[in-house]
């Protein structure tokens, strides 16, 4: 799931701006089920800047190692946001 395009407002007081509940639901439901997916794009980016700092710091390794690495942590980071609903109406055990 990805968050939305921009943070919530907050005006001077530092309190956030609630937005009318119409609008809330209706976000929910554009933004409610989103697909979560490691596009080659985001993974050669973060391949790019992991060998970087692999060469400055004089590490061995080679750009498949990079890619693997970089794709491990956005996976890694990507369970963080998709969580599993709880089942209503049912207590964990």
């Amino acid at each position: 799931m990805r968050p939305p395009p921009f943070p919530p407002r907050k005006p001077a007081s530092g309190k956030p701006v609630r937005l009318p509940p119409a609008k809330q639901k209706s976000l929910k439901a554009k933004h409610g089920k989103m697909d979560v997916q490691l596009s080659n794009e985001q993974v050669a980016l973060r391949a790019y800047f992991i060998g970087e700092r692999r060469r400055k710091l004089g590490f061995p390794g080679d750009e498949t190692s990079d890619w693997v690495e970089a794709k491990r942590e956005i996976s890694e980071e990507l369970k963080g946001l998709v969580k599993e609903p709880a089942a209503r109406g049912r207590r964990p055990v």
